[in-house]
């Protein structure tokens, strides 16, 4: 089956997750490079990119069919996990439109403090405005540019799967019933290296209200920009498409910190799309090479006025 591709089970345990009350107060807010465990008042700003006309808009030549494969929980070990929503779309974007987009990412980047990079440790949210560094539980670099005309053609690729567009149409929080909005502008792109990961976590909504709408997301969007040798069948498989990364999957996790789990392997071009409520997961460590992902996530907007 295609779906032995995308999924491979085995035993570990998964950490514990930490919570911010080891987090250090009695430092000052900053807004220059982070120190572990202070907080920091933190806004994005993004150089001006020039994207041609065409990207993420014509196929490419190495692009490939748009395939569509939803997580079936029944079959896994994680059965508890049957009402929740889990896919994985393989083909979304083509190997050379992945290296395209790292590489535009890494040109929105401002410079700042310094730095030859453009890539900064990747921060915790610590609440409205804030962010903090730590290390133990997320260990990444990170690039965040605003950019709505790349997430409208992600999500133009996505939606030319029926059942995508049928499951996000609408969503409820309590009784406010919301409607497809938009992928959000903020593309987090992600870089772990040997070593690096996320723990067990799950993700949280992003909310904000205009022009006397709330909107809110509800699911996660994970674009993996790069192959890992686990996600195929074979070594020769993974040897002629180029993969180097070892590791770094995306593992659903049981709460109760059980061994049960269900990994998804990155793959270039690959979208892991997954409700954020219920679905505890983690990004397991990069063992060899460099991961690279893009991660956002879908907003909705409230039908009635607030």
């Amino acid at each position: 089956m295609e779906l032995a591709k995308s999924f491979v089970w085995y035993i570990i345990s998964p950490p514990r997750l930490p919570t911010l009350s080891s987090v250090r107060r009695d430092t000052p807010m900053s807004s220059s490079s982070p120190r572990e465990g202070q907080l920091h008042a933190t806004s994005y700003t993004s150089r001006e990119v020039a994207l041609p006309d065409d990207f993420l808009v014509a196929q490419p030549d190495d692009a490939t069919p748009i395939t569509y494969a939803p997580i079936r929980w029944a079959d896994t070990t994680l059965r508890e996990n049957g009402p929740y929503y889990a896919a994985v779309l393989d083909g979304v974007l083509s190997p050379s439109e992945c290296a395209a987009l790292i590489a535009y990412a890494e040109e929105s980047v401002t410079g700042k403090h310094g730095d030859s990079s453009a890539w900064r440790p990747a921060l915790v949210n610590a609440g409205p405005g804030l962010e903090v560094l730590m290390t133990d539980y997320r260990n990444s670099d990170r690039i965040v540019w605003d950019n709505q005309t790349v997430m409208d053609r992600l999500w133009a690729r996505m939606a030319t799967i029926p059942e995508v567009r049928e499951r996000l149409m609408t969503a409820k929080e309590g009784n406010t019933a919301y409607t497809f909005n938009r992928v959000n502008e903020r593309g987090r792109y992600l870089r772990y290296g040997p070593g690096q990961f996320f723990k067990p976590h799950c993700d949280g909504p992003y909310y904000y209200e205009k022009d006397g709408k709330a909107y809110l997301t509800f699911y996660t969007i994970q674009l993996y920009l790069n192959d890992a040798v686990e996600a195929f069948d074979s070594t020769a498989e993974a040897s002629a498409a180029g993969a180097t990364l070892r590791g770094g999957s995306t593992a659903f996790l049981d709460r109760r910190g059980s061994d049960r789990r269900v990994d998804v392997y990155p793959r270039c071009g690959r979208v892991l799309l997954f409700q954020h409520d219920m679905l505890y997961h983690s990004g397991e460590p990069v063992k060899e090479g460099i991961k690279y992902t893009l991660r956002s996530d879908v907003l909705f907007v409230s039908d009635e006025a607030v």
